[in-house]
Protein backbone atom coordinates (compact mmCIF):
# COMPACT_ATOMS: atom_id res chain seq x y z
CA UNK A 1 0.00 0.00 0.00
CA UNK A 2 0.99 3.70 -0.99
CA UNK A 3 1.61 6.27 1.12
CA UNK A 4 -1.17 7.68 2.92
CA UNK A 5 -2.24 11.15 4.25
CA UNK A 6 -1.72 12.35 7.85
CA UNK A 7 -2.97 15.98 8.65
CA UNK A 8 -1.65 15.15 11.93
CA UNK A 9 1.51 14.29 11.12
CA UNK A 10 2.11 17.28 9.27
CA UNK A 11 0.72 19.71 11.83
CA UNK A 12 2.74 17.86 14.74
CA UNK A 13 5.92 18.48 11.95
CA UNK A 14 5.00 22.29 11.74
CA UNK A 15 4.56 22.55 15.47
CA UNK A 16 8.05 20.74 16.49
CA UNK A 17 9.76 22.91 13.33
CA UNK A 18 8.13 26.58 15.42
CA UNK A 19 9.16 25.55 18.35
CA UNK A 20 12.59 25.18 17.08
CA UNK A 21 12.57 28.42 15.67
CA UNK A 22 11.19 29.99 18.66
CA UNK A 23 14.26 28.65 20.26
CA UNK A 24 16.62 30.00 18.13
CA UNK A 25 14.57 33.15 17.98
CA UNK A 26 15.04 34.19 21.87
CA UNK A 27 18.90 33.41 21.53
CA UNK A 28 18.87 36.43 19.25
CA UNK A 29 16.43 38.45 21.80
CA UNK A 30 18.86 37.57 24.07
CA UNK A 31 21.07 39.66 22.56
CA UNK A 32 18.94 42.47 21.29
CA UNK A 33 21.07 45.47 22.11
CA UNK A 34 23.94 44.34 20.17
CA UNK A 35 21.78 44.30 16.87
CA UNK A 36 23.06 46.73 14.01
CA UNK A 37 20.12 49.12 13.59
CA UNK A 38 18.51 47.01 10.63
CA UNK A 39 18.76 43.47 12.76
CA UNK A 40 15.24 43.25 13.31
CA UNK A 41 14.78 43.31 9.52
CA UNK A 42 17.41 40.62 9.33
CA UNK A 43 15.68 38.63 11.93
CA UNK A 44 11.89 39.32 10.23
CA UNK A 45 13.83 37.77 6.95
CA UNK A 46 15.21 34.80 8.85
CA UNK A 47 12.18 34.02 10.16
CA UNK A 48 10.01 34.47 7.08
CA UNK A 49 12.70 31.95 5.11
CA UNK A 50 12.18 29.27 7.87
CA UNK A 51 8.89 29.42 7.83
CA UNK A 52 8.29 29.06 4.35
CA UNK A 53 10.64 26.25 4.17
CA UNK A 54 8.47 24.26 7.32
CA UNK A 55 5.33 25.16 5.52
CA UNK A 56 6.57 23.41 2.84
CA UNK A 57 7.78 20.52 4.73
CA UNK A 58 4.80 20.20 6.30
CA UNK A 59 2.58 19.26 3.29
CA UNK A 60 5.18 16.66 2.47
CA UNK A 61 5.14 15.10 5.97
CA UNK A 62 1.23 14.75 5.97
CA UNK A 63 2.41 11.77 3.67
CA UNK A 64 2.15 9.08 6.01
CA UNK A 65 5.49 6.57 5.02
CA UNK A 66 5.20 2.62 5.82
CA UNK A 67 5.99 1.25 8.71
CA UNK A 68 9.25 0.92 9.67
CA UNK A 69 10.76 4.07 7.46
CA UNK A 70 10.56 6.17 10.28
CA UNK A 71 11.63 4.95 13.88
CA UNK A 72 10.25 6.84 16.44
CA UNK A 73 11.13 7.50 19.88
CA UNK A 74 9.01 5.36 22.89
CA UNK A 75 7.34 7.43 25.48
CA UNK A 76 9.03 7.20 28.73
CA UNK A 77 10.08 8.82 31.78
CA UNK A 78 13.46 11.14 31.08
CA UNK A 79 15.97 9.33 33.59
CA UNK A 80 18.70 11.05 35.67
CA UNK A 81 21.41 10.30 33.52
CA UNK A 82 19.24 11.65 30.34
CA UNK A 83 19.14 14.80 32.33
CA UNK A 84 23.33 14.64 32.99
CA UNK A 85 24.07 14.05 29.06
CA UNK A 86 21.28 16.56 28.27
CA UNK A 87 23.05 19.13 30.44
CA UNK A 88 26.56 18.07 29.31
CA UNK A 89 25.78 18.27 25.34
CA UNK A 90 24.20 22.07 25.88
CA UNK A 91 27.42 23.17 27.98
CA UNK A 92 29.83 21.43 25.37
CA UNK A 93 27.23 23.11 22.53
CA UNK A 94 27.76 26.69 24.47
CA UNK A 95 31.25 26.00 24.99
CA UNK A 96 32.34 25.39 21.17
CA UNK A 97 30.19 28.36 19.87
CA UNK A 98 32.38 30.35 21.73
CA UNK A 99 34.93 30.33 18.99
CA UNK A 100 32.22 32.36 16.68
CA UNK A 101 33.01 35.53 19.20
CA UNK A 102 35.91 36.85 17.72
CA UNK A 103 33.39 36.97 14.34
CA UNK A 104 31.75 39.55 16.60
CA UNK A 105 28.59 37.33 17.33
CA UNK A 106 27.78 37.85 21.23
CA UNK A 107 26.97 34.47 23.03
CA UNK A 108 24.75 33.31 23.22
CA UNK A 109 23.77 34.17 19.66
CA UNK A 110 27.11 32.30 18.74
CA UNK A 111 24.87 28.98 19.02
CA UNK A 112 22.86 29.74 16.60
CA UNK A 113 25.24 30.17 14.29
CA UNK A 114 27.29 26.91 15.20
CA UNK A 115 24.01 24.63 14.67
CA UNK A 116 23.56 26.27 11.33
CA UNK A 117 26.95 25.66 10.24
CA UNK A 118 27.04 21.84 11.18
CA UNK A 119 23.42 21.17 10.02
CA UNK A 120 24.84 22.66 7.19
CA UNK A 121 27.59 20.13 6.66
CA UNK A 122 25.09 17.33 7.35
CA UNK A 123 22.50 18.43 4.29
CA UNK A 124 25.40 19.13 2.08
CA UNK A 125 26.28 14.99 3.29
CA UNK A 126 22.74 14.26 2.66
CA UNK A 127 22.64 14.94 -0.75
CA UNK A 128 24.67 12.20 -1.53
CA UNK A 129 24.53 9.89 1.84
CA UNK A 130 20.56 10.42 2.19
CA UNK A 131 19.69 7.34 3.62
CA UNK A 132 23.22 7.01 5.72
CA UNK A 133 22.71 10.88 7.18
CA UNK A 134 19.24 9.43 8.44
CA UNK A 135 20.74 6.44 9.84
CA UNK A 136 23.62 7.80 11.55
CA UNK A 137 20.93 10.19 13.60
CA UNK A 138 18.58 7.74 14.30
CA UNK A 139 21.53 5.04 15.84
CA UNK A 140 22.45 7.90 17.54
CA UNK A 141 18.94 9.42 19.08
CA UNK A 142 16.84 6.25 18.87
CA UNK A 143 18.83 3.02 19.84
CA UNK A 144 18.23 1.74 23.19
CA UNK A 145 20.79 3.95 26.00
CA UNK A 146 22.79 2.29 28.90
CA UNK A 147 25.20 5.31 30.61
CA UNK A 148 25.26 9.40 30.63
CA UNK A 149 27.85 9.44 27.39
CA UNK A 150 25.26 7.96 25.20
CA UNK A 151 22.58 10.36 26.19
CA UNK A 152 24.92 13.03 25.71
CA UNK A 153 25.78 12.02 22.01
CA UNK A 154 22.13 11.68 21.60
CA UNK A 155 21.69 15.44 22.28
CA UNK A 156 24.47 15.99 20.36
CA UNK A 157 23.25 14.70 17.66
CA UNK A 158 19.47 16.41 18.23
CA UNK A 159 21.29 19.69 18.26
CA UNK A 160 23.71 19.50 15.67
CA UNK A 161 21.56 17.89 13.28
CA UNK A 162 18.18 17.96 13.98
CA UNK A 163 17.15 20.00 11.70
CA UNK A 164 18.80 18.52 8.85
CA UNK A 165 17.48 14.89 9.86
CA UNK A 166 13.67 16.12 10.02
CA UNK A 167 14.08 18.08 6.68
CA UNK A 168 15.69 14.49 5.28
CA UNK A 169 12.90 12.48 6.49
CA UNK A 170 9.98 14.08 4.80
CA UNK A 171 12.11 14.43 1.76
CA UNK A 172 12.79 10.70 1.41
CA UNK A 173 8.86 10.10 0.88
CA UNK A 174 9.70 12.07 -2.52
CA UNK A 175 10.71 10.50 -5.80
CA UNK A 176 14.19 11.47 -6.53
CA UNK A 177 13.57 13.87 -8.80
CA UNK A 178 12.09 15.85 -6.11
CA UNK A 179 14.29 15.12 -3.85
CA UNK A 180 17.57 15.84 -4.51
CA UNK A 181 17.03 19.13 -6.10
CA UNK A 182 14.81 20.35 -2.74
CA UNK A 183 17.93 18.94 -0.50
CA UNK A 184 20.24 21.10 -2.66
CA UNK A 185 17.58 23.82 -2.45
CA UNK A 186 17.54 23.35 1.79
CA UNK A 187 21.56 23.68 1.59
CA UNK A 188 21.68 27.14 -0.03
CA UNK A 189 18.42 28.30 2.91
CA UNK A 190 21.12 26.99 5.56
CA UNK A 191 23.84 28.96 3.78
CA UNK A 192 21.48 32.09 3.54
CA UNK A 193 19.87 31.86 6.88
CA UNK A 194 24.05 31.70 8.45
CA UNK A 195 24.70 34.51 6.97
CA UNK A 196 21.76 36.78 7.92
CA UNK A 197 22.41 35.72 11.43
CA UNK A 198 25.88 37.00 11.03
CA UNK A 199 24.91 40.15 9.69
CA UNK A 200 22.30 40.53 12.26
CA UNK A 201 25.12 42.03 14.46
CA UNK A 202 28.05 42.34 11.99
CA UNK A 203 28.27 44.67 8.19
Amino acid sequence: MGNRISIKNGLWFLLKANIMLAILIALFTLNRTEWRSDGAGKVSTFIFMFECLFILLSIFACLKPEKGIVKQRTNKKISQKEWIGMVIAIISTSLLSLFMLPAGIPFPSTIILVVLAINFFAAIYSVVFHKVAIGIYELNVFKEKDGITDYTFKYIAIIFSGLNYNVQVNLQKLPLIFNKPITIIFVFILAMQFIIAGTIFTY
